[in-house]
């Protein structure tokens, strides 16, 4: 028997009972709960980590978006918790995977929540290294990814001519791009070898299109014949072996 100050929140047949989870346990304990949940993120922890998107914690809300977007199966994700995403978008969650998530979701749960009006200056991040960009830029690409036409032609453009800061995120979030044009416009960042982006550590630094080439091979799943070492610079013949490889991927 459900009292007056039980909330029941059904996402998709899963019921969460957030004042359990809330008054059972304190804040700390619901953290380390969503901790060891994404150290072992089988189909049962990530069902249940889903109750920290709309927890009274900003910070719990914000762990439990970036243990669902990088630990668990995304379409899983974005198909049982699209309301869930909604209201923690709604509370002001500043992780991008809200957003991203949805783009996994079905249309009609993801548009009218992905369409609404965005607080103005609202940023997100994908993670703790990675400077904030618009949340304008993850809804438009959850949306190219549910096919709006408008939101699929900002994003080949953002690909162009977004800042350096945007179209690092844009990299990171290359698994979510399924536009071939787009993507096409990603492989053309292998020849950009102007702009510095951060290199292995604080302290150096490496042109975008070595950032570029480790979005590219992990998107396109490809076996390139040297080692994939996150932040460092590679060669020209490397470089040269990507780009072959992505313009002849099927």
């Amino acid at each position: 028997m459900m009292n007056s100050r039980t909330v029941r929140l059904t996402f998709a047949g899963v019921v969460f009972s957030v004042a359990a989870w809330t008054q059972a346990l304190n804040e700390n304990a619901r953290r380390e709960q969503i901790m060891l949940r994404a150290n072992k993120p089988d189909a049962a922890a990530c069902q249940s980590i889903q109750a920290g998107l709309v927890d009274p914690s900003a910070d719990i809300r914000l762990r439990a978006a970036n243990a669902l977007y990088w630990k668990c199966a995304r379409g899983n994700i974005g198909q049982s918790a699209a309301k869930a995403l909604c209201r923690s978008i709604e509370l002001g969650n500043a992780h991008a995977g809200v957003w991203l998530l949805l783009g996994y979701a079905r249309p009609e749960d993801a548009k009218p929540c992905l369409g609404k009006p965005i607080r103005k200056g609202a940023m997100v991040k994908l993670g703790t290294a990675t400077k904030p960009v618009p949340a304008a830029l993850a809804a438009r690409v959850a949306l190219a990814r549910l096919g709006d036409p408008s939101a699929i032609a900002a994003l080949r453009e953002a690909f162009r001519s977004a800042s350096l800061d945007e179209v690092l995120f844009l990299l990171a979030a290359l698994r979510d791009v399924e536009d071939p044009a787009s993507i096409q416009a990603a492989i053309k960042l292998l020849d950009d070898n102007k702009r510095q982006v951060p290199g292995a550590d604080s302290h150096s630094t490496r042109t975008l299109r070595n950032a570029a080439l480790e979005a590219v091979v992990e998107r396109l799943h490809l076996k390139p014949s040297f080692p994939i070492d996150r932040g460092r610079t590679y060669s020209t013949a490397e470089i040269d072996e990507v780009r072959a490889a992505s313009l002849s991927h099927r």
